[in-house]
């Protein structure tokens, strides 16, 4: 089992067209990572 504080280390690039669903996922792991940028694909 991965130790869970590792999580707060990482800094995470999350891509999705879909507004709705980024705001959902990006939450979910801004709540267990260190960084999270959400980029738009066009």
């Amino acid at each position: 089992m991965m130790d869970e504080s590792v999580l707060k280390t990482v800094t995470v690039l999350y891509v999705e067209d879909d507004e709705y669903i980024r705001t959902l996922i990006a939450r979910f792991l801004r709540r267990r990572v260190a960084q999270v940028y959400e980029a738009v694909i066009w």
